[in-house]
């Protein structure tokens, strides 16, 4: 496209403009150019340009006189010159847009000229955004003197219907902020249903995004110079990024049509690292988009900080192909996190469970899209169905038979189902199929376990095929069901099976665990189960949702005359939500909303007594609403007459803001709770709201993020359904305990279960994802609090492998149920003796592990004639043995009979029988790992149960002894020769012990969790250090990671054990071993540290101990670990050659190759050799690492806050039994 010239300054330019029609396409040469600035100077000859710097710290440039062109929409500018250059720093080619009176909208640094460069020509591309009238182009040189020459400059500007790769769409790619505000362009991302609550602190070194509590997944979100692109452009998300504590680092698009509607999401991996490191992913736009929305989020519990990103088009060959549609199984994909990263699903064998299949994605693209399933023999497929209401069927497969490995397949092909009629782009609510497997077989053996697969088609092409074990259990144990504690499902839309006899079938494991719960339907189809179970006695709920949110009444408020949305801090209005006060005060809108609720209830033929679930959840309660009514009535009740604004309140009035939305929350609470039960006073109403720590001062934070203070409005609720999604193990203990002592109403825990799947995935991390053993406790957490149920969220796609668990916790607390429900308790006249499983004498004192204070809880509720105590174990690997000393006036008699009536078991000790409150200590108990003892205490005189099996305290403690002595490393004492010495030590006070070796020259502490290296002193010079605020990963000089492809582990939380400590004649010898059994591997490590030199020397032999051969590598991390020096003190040489210097806080590329963890991903930062030296640039200390000649694949390595690096071997090929080896050495001086 031909420009208009723009001669003389930009003042003149925008006072005269004329617009300019031109041809796309055209190139225009850049033949006139000017200096700028003192510090430039500026000759032509023979067509070329050199700019001279002329010294000096301030950059000098050469400027082309400006051309002027309107842009109404988004165009790419394409340029392309010949440069040379000598003996400067550094040089750019810049690139500037101009709005109407002359405010920049573009300033991009493009071409980047290294130091010394013969002619060479170079290209690049410019996305130019919308609005731009003018655009100037400069060569400079960043500072300094040299020589910059340039010819044969030209451009285009052309349509964005063909995309060019390189075309940046961000705004602003640097976060680095000093004046502690966000970046320009951009903004906090945060969705409410993930119920976090979260810290985003803009420094000069990033933007730290923090968990604080919830949901792990929020972020931040950039201006874009385009929203969209045509469809099929490849793009590549990518950020710089470096991780803290539990942090994970991810990114995200999402991507929206007309009105808003949402067609699709692309998600990268999670990644940590504690030093700079680059994520990155690539997708294409689907069609129909209108605006791409990219965000940077923190989906773990810790921090991420971003301090740079980039959104740019890439060659569309750079993107896999995929198959147009996906399908997701739950439970089956999510729980692999509980059991050890396999697909397994399990079933009961006489009430089968389901698994539901979800799809998205574009069935337009496909001719004859198939779900298909295949199972081997003794399985079959009992039914199929299409789940949403509006297609809610049975669907009929296409049955085959298939061939593999010899075994034929039944292979069941479902074709043109409900679910793919109403399936969308992006993964929405029940466009499912759900399946029930059953045995042939009806009589077993059970367990038993089946290989089974399953995949999408399309003619010839095919999705990947995912196999997976069925595993079919045995039918539930007959147990007795508790009279008034009850578990509910929020929702179990996966249990309607069509076919009448199968649906008995299903609901059969639900009624045994007294798992009776059913939420009512509008369809007639079922509406007719709804029938069946409530005559059965299932309780029947009906599920509300929040009406204060746009998305759900928008259409209706939108309609009103007085409609008032919310308005966000920033002046933003009518995104989100309901005005709350609006909410409460508009006759027009409760009108509404009793009609609106009318009508729900009618069509579900909601009943007396039915509950009524409702949900309210206002959390980012700092950034709505400040419309001028909220403000007028905050205004009147702050003292003093002062007017805050908007952003004073968030900073200033924080609690005073949260108590003024605390009281909002109660007053539209009210309202809907006066409008459900004028239709049926009879309905029983449930909040679902949060757990608080009432006991701690200043709870009243938490109302910051989610302003729900239940104690305000409980008198026109009946109960509280309290969530504990995120709040789990002995923290969950203590606090239902404390919410059901502090508020009047009865409180049922609602965790998530089952829910870390491909819609829920985000609301829980994998450590919030439950495991059977994890529920139960959950369960019994909750009833021996004194609360009457649990209700489960989401309720549906609930693994088999659960139901015996619940089954059994539910015949536990039918046994105690009249004394939880007491409130009869007196824990404070028992003290728990814990004792522990390992002891380490260090330099100061003793060490104990574990720190049974983190994971063991008890319950003491007593009756008229006996005393029950609930034990709870919540270490996930640690068995507890411990002992329970009473005040005499603890017992229910003089002497006292213990025994557990769930096992059946009575405790004794030798000849000893029953015992009195001083012989109780006596008396050692175990808990395996996460699990519940509960003891009976009754007179002696008593009559027991039959059949209890005698457990003898003696036996308990030679166990409980046994253990001890071989955690404990019996055997290691302080070891000193030849002028040095080895000794147990807890230098960083963490808990965990180090070996500490003093020779005359150096100080190591060798850490027995991880191996690593925690302190290293030559002298009294520091060479290492530890990090009290890092993760333990981030805290040691060689801290040892495997690698399997796509699978990282590390010893993170156990002891390497000690085979040996020995002196040599000049150096002490550390031999640690440690086996991985869940990952079967075997590591022995052995570390010598040099008594005349400063000298560390690390031997690893690797033993594949799986049954099966396969690819193993070492990685060790954290070099050179130099503490807290900063990076500008650190210079790195690669096999005695400097690497060259880099700005602090940015990533250093010298190399691209694919690391063996992330196979097909491109990622920077990596170097080959054998040898690496760290150098301080002021004292002149170094460290030096090699490893042998040839084992070194890469070295990965930062130049962030602080420097490290880390080492890759090659991968090796390993059978059963086989072992690979390979050394580090370190050295300082």
């Amino acid at each position: 496209m031909t420009f208009k010239r723009m001669i003389g300054s930009i003042a003149l330019f925008f006072g005269g403009m004329i617009s300019a029609v031109c041809a796309a396409g055209e190139w225009e040469k850049l033949d006139q150019w000017s200096k700028g600035g003192d510090n430039a100077g500026l000759t032509f000859e023979n067509g070329t340009a050199t700019l001279l710097g002329k010294g000096g710290k301030t950059y000098a440039q050469a400027v082309s006189p400006g051309w002027y062109q309107k842009v109404p929409v988004p165009m790419q500018l394409s340029v392309k010159g010949e440069f040379s250059c000598r003996n400067i720093a550094s040089g750019y080619l810049l690139v500037t847009g101009f709005e109407t009176g002359g405010k920049i909208v573009l300033w991009k640094s493009v071409c980047s000229l290294s130091s010394n460069m013969e002619w060479s020509e170079k290209s690049f591309v410019v996305l130019v955004p919308s609005g731009v009238v003018a655009l100037r182009f400069s060569v400079r040189i960043s500072s300094g003197g040299g020589t910059v020459s340039f010819r044969n400059i030209r451009a285009s500007l052309e349509p964005l219907d063909k995309p060019f790769p390189g075309l940046e769409l961000l705004r602003t790619g640097w976060l680095g902020a000093k004046d502690g505000k966000m970046p320009e362009n951009w903004q906090v991302k945060f969705w409410s249903a993930n119920e976090s609550t979260y810290a985003v602190t803009p420094t000069q070194n990033g933007v730290e995004l923090l968990y604080k509590a919830g949901g792990a997944r929020f972020g931040i979100e950039p201006a874009l110079l385009a929203e969209t692109l045509p469809a099929g452009t490849a793009l590549r998300l990518s950020a710089k990024f470096r991780t803290s504590g539990q942090g994970r680092a991810a990114l995200m698009v999402e991507f929206f049509g007309k009105d808003g509607k949402k067609l699709g999401e692309e998600l990268s991996r999670s990644d940590v690292s504690g030093s700079w490191s680059l994520l990155a992913f690539d997708f294409k736009v689907p069609a129909g988009t209108e605006k791409i929305c990219p965000y940077l989020l923190n989906v773990g519990k810790g921090g991420v900080t971003y301090l740079a990103a980039s959104l740019e088009t890439i060659s569309p060959e750079s993107v896999t192909a995929r198959f147009p549609v996906s399908v997701f199984a739950s439970p089956l994909e999510g729980n692999r996190i509980i059991h050890q990263g396999k697909y397994v699903f399990h079933t009961i064998a006489d009430s089968p469970n389901s698994l539901s299949f979800d799809f998205w994605g574009n069935r337009d693209e496909t001719k004859d899209l198939a779900f298909v399933l295949e199972v081997p023999p003794g399985l079959k497929v009992a039914e199929c169905f299409s789940s949403h209401s509006e297609v809610y069927r049975r669907e009929t497969p296409e049955v085959t038979t298939v061939r593999r490995d010899g075994v034929e397949y039944k292979r069941y092909a479902y074709r043109k189902t409900g679910a793919f009629s109403i399936m969308e782009p992006s993964r929405r609510w029940c466009r499912q199929l759900v399946a029930a497997f059953e045995p042939e077989d009806a009589k077993g053996p059970f367990p038993r376990d089946f290989e089974a697969s399953f995949c999408l088609t399309d003619g010839e092409k095919t999705s990947p095929v995912r196999k997976f074990t069925v595993r079919v259990l045995p039918p539930l144990e007959k147990r007795k069901n508790p009279k008034h504690f009850r578990i509910y499902s929020w929702s179990d839309h996966d249990m309607n099976f069509p076919d009448a006899a199968l649906f008995f079938r299903v609901i059969g494991k639900y009624e045994e665990a007294a798992l009776t719960s059913r939420g009512r339907n509008d369809r007639p189809e079922l509406r007719k189960l709804d029938a069946i179970l409530e005559k059965r006695g299932w309780n029947m709920h009906c599920p509300m949702q929040d009406y204060t949110q746009k998305r759900i009444v928008g259409n209706m408020v939108d309609k009103l005359p007085d409609k008032r949305y919310a308005v966000e801090w920033n002046g933003k209005t009518g995104t989100h939500n309901l005005c709350p006060e609006y909410y409460v005060d508009s006759p027009l809108f409760r009108e509404k909303l009793e009609a609106l609720f009318r009508d729900m209830f009618t069509r579900l033929d909601a009943k007396a007594g039915d509950w009524i679930l409702m949900d309210y959840e206002p959390w980012s309660a700092m950034d709505t609403c400040y419309c001028p009514v909220c403000l007028k009535k905050f205004y009147a009740a702050l003292p003093g007459g002062v007017n805050p604004s908007p952003d004073e309140i968030r900073r200033k009035y924080a609690r005073e803001w949260a108590a003024f939305r605390c009281d909002q929350t109660a007053r539209v609470n009210r309202l809907t709770v006066e409008l459900v039960k004028k239709f049926n006073p009879g309905f029983t109403v449930i909040d679902y709201d949060y757990p608080v720590e009432f006991n701690q001062p200043g709870f009243e934070i938490l109302f910051t993020s989610v302003c729900k203070d239940p104690r305000l409005y409980e008198d026109c609720i009946d109960a509280h359904f309290s969530s504990f999604y995120h709040v789990l193990k002995k923290k969950a203990f203590d606090l239902i305990d404390i919410n059901v002592k502090a508020l009047k109403k009865p409180v049922f825990m609602t965790p998530s279960l089952s829910r870390n799947d491909v819609f829920q995935g985000s609301y829980t991390t994998d450590e919030e994802t439950q495991s059977p053993r994890q529920f139960r406790q959950t369960i019994l957490s909750g009833a021996t609090a004194g609360t009457r149920g649990l209700c489960i969220f989401p309720g549906r796609q609930i693994d088999g492998s659960f139901f015996p668990l619940i089954n059994l916790a539910m015949s536990e607390i039918a046994e105690f149920e009249d004394l939880f429900l007491s409130g009869a308790r007196e824990e404070k006249n028992w003290s728990a003796k814990c004792l522990p499983n390992r002891e380490f004498k260090v330099e100061k004192g003793v060490m104990h592990l574990p720190d049974w204070k983190e994971f063991f809880g008890f319950r003491a509720h007593h009756g008229k004639k006996e005393v029950v105590l609930s034990n709870f174990n919540f270490h996930p690997r640690e068995p507890l043995y411990f002992s329970m000393v009473p005040a005499a006036k603890a017992l229910p008699g003089k002497k006292v009979a213990v025994y557990d009536p769930i096992r059946k078991r009575r405790f004794v000790d030798g000849d000893k029988k029953c015992f009195t409150a001083d012989e109780m200590g006596s008396l050692v108990f175990k808990i395996n790992p996460e699990d519940v003892l509960f003891l009976r205490f009754v007179p002696a005189e008593a009559r027991l149960p039959d059949g209890l099996a005698e457990i003898d305290s003696r036996k308990v403690r030679a166990e409980y002894d046994s253990l001890f002595k071989a955690g404990s490393n019996t055997g290691f004492k302080p070891l000193r020769a030849n002028n040095m010495e080895a000794v147990l030590t807890d230098i960083d006070s963490d808990g965990r012990p180090e070996i500490t070796v003093r020779t005359p020259v150096q100080t190591v502490s060798v850490a027995l969790c991880g191996g690593s290296i925690q302190r290293w002193m030559v002298g009294k010079t520091s060479f290492a250090a530890p990090l009290q605020n890092s993760s333990l990963a981030l805290r040691g000089l060689l801290w040892d990671y495997f690698l399997v492809p796509l699978s990282k582990y590390t010893p993170s939380e156990a002891n390497y054990e000690i085979t040996d400590v020995r002196a040599a004649r000049d150096s002490i010898v550390i031999l640690l071993k440690y086996r991985n059994s869940a990952k079967e591997l075997e590591l022995e490590k052995t570390v010598t540290i040099q008594g005349g030199e400063a000298v560390v020397e690390a031997d690893y032999t690797i033993r594949n101990v799986a049954s099966e051969s396969r690819n193993i590598s070492f990685w060790t991390h954290n070099f050179p670990f130099p503490g807290d020096t900063p990076s500008a003190e650190i210079e790195l040489l690669l096999d005695g050659k400097v690497l060259p210097p880099v700005p602090a806080e940015q990533l250093y590329g010298v190399g691209k190759s694919e690391p063996v963890f992330f196979p097909a991903t491109k990622i920077t930062g990596t170097v080959h050799g054998s040898g690496i030296t760290a150098k301080s640039r002021t004292s002149g200390r170094k460290i030096t690492l090699s490893m042998p000649s040839g084992e070194v694949n890469q070295f990965y390595f930062w130049i962030g806050k602080n420097t490290t690096a880390e080492m890759m071997t090659p991968l090796k090929f390993l059978k059963p039994g086989e072992s690979f080896y390979t050394s580090v050495r370190i050295k300082a001086e």
